[in-house]
């Protein structure tokens, strides 16, 4: 790793405590539950044994020669996700989940109650459509607020299209 950590590295932190769908109306989702006094609101999970385990794994730039180092802890209704980003080739580290399927044509967005770094990250959803044979995902961009408890709601709208 480059001695300027400016250039070189970012590290990261992100502590999530709970992921909820959300919009009006209730369907039914293979993962998740729907939360008590909350109209629409589907929980996917709260990080604890009593809601499904999505099976979240790391994965960083090292798949394609990097140097980023990442990974994640869950602990007592807590998802941890730390690292340091090396931007001297490669330059990402994330947490992601098997793909599993969802309608989400009932909901509005992702609503994510946690506390962050103040940086900004990227939400990606992966879908089953293909251009050109190859997968299309949409990104959603936001912001986290530095050692505070904040709820993010990256409405589905905010999402667009990418390859690779």
């Amino acid at each position: 790793m480059s001695s300027n950590p400016l250039i070189a590295a970012a590290c990261l932190a992100v502590l999530c405590g709970v992921l909820l769908l959300m919009l009006p109306g209730s369907p039914s989702v293979a993962a998740g539950k729907d939360v008590p006094g909350s109209e629409g609101v589907r929980m996917l999970t709260d990080f604890t044994p009593n809601t499904p385990d999505l099976g979240w794994y790391t994965q960083n730039d090292n798949v394609m020669g990097g140097r980023s180092e990442g990974d994640f802890t869950i602990d007592q209704g807590k998802l941890t996700f730390a690292g340091s980003t090396n931007t001297d080739g490669g330059g990402f580290s994330s947490i992601r989940t098997p793909p599993f399927r969802l309608d989400l044509s009932a909901y509005a967005g992702i609503e994510l109650h946690m506390k962050g770094d103040g940086r900004r990250y990227i939400w990606q959803l992966q879908s089953r459509g293909r251009y050109r044979g190859l997968q299309i995902s949409y990104w959603a961009e936001f912001d986290t607020v530095k050692d505070e408890w904040t709820t993010v709601r990256i409405p589905f709208t905010a999402f667009t299209p990418n390859i690779r």
